[in-house]
């Protein structure tokens, strides 16, 4: 029995068979990672193209949970919107990548007939008895990658609605906490030795805006045991997009993904204030709240997150002013590596994130994170990228580690050659100490330099902190996952 938390407990597998003698051949591709499940899939005359269209299987009620049709379950939940993907099968037991998902505007994709003249494809829905084609920009099979829905439909309905005086309000971003243990901390760290007080808060959100391109803003209010809430410094982008979220790092089956197929950015917030005293002199926060807002600038859109609250734990030490640490130790979070290349109509967007927890003699100082990049052995450079601390502490083995994110995000145009490796080297600053050192990445070293870490670009998103033992964020065996 499948567990109950997969999203994809019921068929989401393609099996390929031969028509002669009903043998088994090597292609065996899964659309679990893309959180549908297809019930419809044909193949071109060429045998190049596979064409797979089906609904979420989350809310698939024949599929749902692996067990039988539920009526009530089906009456409390209607399916959600089908998906479309095309994978090229020219090496069918290696098949790559060509267009999608797409998320379609209807449930219940029964049917597909791809037209082998113009390239169109053709849907067919049980649900509302519809008929939708995807048009193709030109008449070459080669542009597949560039498939997109025909407007006649859309258009058409658009036309028979009443006039409007008043101007369409932008829809509103979606937005998610996420709202797992490991993504949202807080302590307060007191050091009796120097008498100073940190308090520290951490909780990780998601923001999705309608282009891929777009910018957005995002900040908040906190709430200290239910004083007034008071106004929050900005969040932070942590660069890189999700399309779900996974409660267990190594557990791909506590995996859920949005079930609209958003490419949703990943966001954080900082509580962070400093105190001079003690434990037992201070009044130092026990539960802190935070109320997240979220705006696009270009487009208008907003949102906000309902009230979310973190119980403060209380850590009291005596830690002398501390000699500077000159090898300090490092402890990497592999399954926080992402990068990504995402393209739309218009634009693509380039991201990386890494996360990697550092050693500091005393956790109430401050670390500062320096970090230069090079894609695809370009030359470094530092533009467009930024590192900072995350407000969270981690105390191993008797050792105070501190959290750095490092961030890239860019935004080019569609014809821009799509990158292949993105290599970064970090320097760290305790600015307390005021010690600086080149971050020794261990075994985590790419390229043979102990000083650099290089991550693989990816153009599809995955949920966050999705299972380093099955890939990561970018599984280079996605059909087999």
């Amino acid at each position: 029995m499948h567990p109950k938390k997969d999203p994809c407990s019921g068929h989401n597998r393609t099996a390929a068979f031969s028509a002669k003698d009903g043998s088994r051949t090597c292609a065996n591709i899964s659309t679990h990672a893309y959180g549908f499940a297809p019930n419809t899939v044909i193949v071109d005359e060429s045998r190049q193209w596979l064409l797979l269209s089906g609904p979420p299987c989350d809310t698939h009620i024949c599929t749902r949970h692996n067990g039988p049709f539920e009526a009530a379950r089906a009456k409390a939940e209607a399916e959600a919107l089908s998906t479309f993907l095309v994978l090229d099968i020219a090496n069918p037991c290696s098949p790559t990548h060509v267009f999608g998902p797409m998320l379609l505007d209807k449930p219940g994709a029964h049917a597909i007939s791809f037209d082998e003249a113009t390239g169109d494809v053709y849907i067919d829905f049980v649900s509302g008895n519809a008929l939708q084609r995807m048009k193709m920009t030109n008449n070459s099979h080669d542009s597949l990658q560039r498939m997109k829905m025909s407007q006649d439909a859309a258009e058409a309905r658009l036309a028979a609605q009443p006039s409007s005086r008043e101007p369409a309000r932008p829809a509103p971003i979606k937005t998610t906490w996420l709202n797992y243990s490991y993504v949202t901390s807080g302590f307060n760290l007191c050091n009796d030795a120097t008498g100073i007080c940190r308090s520290l808060g951490h909780w990780v959100f998601t923001a999705a805006s309608a282009g891929l391109a777009d910018g957005i803003v995002t900040g908040g209010a906190f709430s200290v045991d239910g004083a007034p809430y008071l106004p929050s410094k900005r969040g932070n982008f942590e660069a890189h997009f999700v399309n779900g979220q996974c409660s267990n790092t190594s557990d791909i089956t506590s995996c859920l993904f949005f079930r609209d197929k958003r490419n949703a950015q990943v966001w954080n917030i900082g509580y962070d204030t400093i105190q001079q005293g003690s434990a037992s002199t201070l009044k130092l926060p026990k539960r802190v709240c935070a109320k997240v807002w979220m705006v696009v600038p270009a487009t208008g859109q907003r949102g906000d997150l309902a009230e979310y609250c973190a119980d403060f734990s209380t850590a009291s030490f005596s830690i002398p002013a501390a000699k500077p640490l000159l090898t300090p130790d490092l402890m990497y979070s592999s399954s926080a590596d992402a990068a990504t290349y995402l393209c739309d109509s218009k634009h693509c967007r380039a991201n990386g994130h890494i996360s990697v927890d550092v050693q500091v003699p005393d956790p109430t100082q401050e670390l500062l994170g320096l970090t230069e990049y090079s894609i695809d052995g370009d030359e470094w450079t530092s533009a467009k990228t930024n590192t900072f601390f995350e407000q969270k502490i981690k105390h191993q083995n008797d050792k105070w580690y501190q959290t750095l994110s490092w961030n890239y995000d860019d935004v080019l145009a569609k014809e821009t050659a799509k990158p292949s490796e993105i290599c970064i080297r970090m320097a760290v600053q305790n600015l307390v100490t005021l010690t600086t050192w080149q971050m020794d990445f261990g075994a985590y070293a790419s390229k043979g330099d102990r000083h650099q870490r290089c991550l693989k670009f990816c153009d599809f998103t995955m949920p966050f902190s999705y299972a380093t033992k099955d890939g990561g964020y970018c599984p280079s065996d996605l059909w087999n996952v």
